[in-house]
């Protein structure tokens, strides 16, 4: 008898996991895509590029609910960025810049996400109530020609003085020698090579990246001196929160920390902290969020 009762509570406690695990599996849903376009348009360092994609070269592109190596990706060493190369020194006067980028509704319907046009919206309010002129694209904005023309722009306007954001959710995937990519709302890859050469002509000494997407790691590249980078994934993952978050998992601790913090170091340390912690109570959940921090001294809002 008390081998039955003992069998019937295991059978209960096993029965309560796997609905436990199926309830978690609904909201930490996989969003991949797999690469198989003959023809493969990329936004590379060099220009724009039409690669061929072999049959057996599949790119995983997900974003998923939110383990990872937290604070340990060290400076980069290459070029770009806190040197001014634009050559403007500044007016003399502090102005604010950001563009925030968010795709939840790609073209088509196979790819669509939840969230990131939430955390477009949500990085775009919190920047304003910190003084910056926010250009926000979210959804059928966000092509790959309006991030470009959106990013000339911004980097026309700041100069030495200025302070500078960029903001990134959405798709994200690592293709051929191009590593990791953005994919625009019309499914154009902007390889992180790309997005380095734009921000090599930056003069601010002041600029903060904040990248939610899946393996995103490559684009640490543009976190050069006087920079600092929040990422949600290097190889692995990043997730969609669940409707009680109504962001991505990162993105959701981002905004979460600056009820706590001040500096964009302190949120990006905490936003990483926190998704990892996350993720630890999802059985088969593997994160690697990160934060770069290449600035001398606290980077404030």
């Amino acid at each position: 008898m008390k081998k039955l009762l003992v069998f019937g509570i295991v059978g209960m406690f096993l029965f309560s996991v796997a609905v436990g695990a199926m309830e978690h599996g609904k909201s930490m849903q996989s969003r991949s895509y797999e690469e198989k376009r003959p023809i493969v348009p990329v936004y590379s360092k060099n220009g724009i590029v039409w690669s061929v994609n072999s049959d057996d070269a599949f790119m995983p592109l997900a974003r998923k609910p939110g383990n990872g190596h937290g604070n340990g990706h060290g400076p980069p060493n290459s070029g770009g960025g806190g040197g001014g190369s634009n050559g403007s020194t500044g007016d003399g006067v502090v102005n604010k810049w950001a563009l925030c980028i968010g795709i939840a509704d790609y073209e088509g319907t196979e790819n669509d996400l939840t969230y990131p046009d939430d955390d477009a919206q949500d990085w775009k309010n919190f920047l304003q109530s910190k003084g910056y002129h926010v250009t926000i694209l979210t959804n059928s904005q966000a092509t790959a020609s309006n991030i470009e023309s959106a990013i000339d722009e911004l980097l026309a306007n700041e100069d030495g003085d200025d302070y500078v954001v960029f903001t990134y959710s959405g798709h994200g995937t690592t293709y051929k020698k191009y590593g990791s990519c953005m994919i625009s709302y019309d499914m154009v890859l902007l390889s992180n090579g790309w997005l380095k050469a734009k921000f090599d002509a930056a003069d601010s000494q002041h600029i903060f990246f904040a990248f939610d997407a899946c393996k995103i790691g490559d684009f640490e590249k543009v976190v050069t001196n006087n920079r600092v980078g929040a990422f949600a994934s290097d190889k692995d993952y990043s997730y969609d929160g669940t409707s009680g978050m109504n962001n991505g998992v990162f993105t959701y601790y981002e905004m979460d920390g600056w009820e706590h913090y001040n500096t964009f170091e302190q949120d990006s340390a905490y936003a990483v902290q926190k998704m990892e912690e996350w993720a630890a109570g999802y059985a088969g959940v593997n994160v690697d969020p990160f934060y770069v921090d290449n600035y001398a001294g606290d980077m404030t809002p």
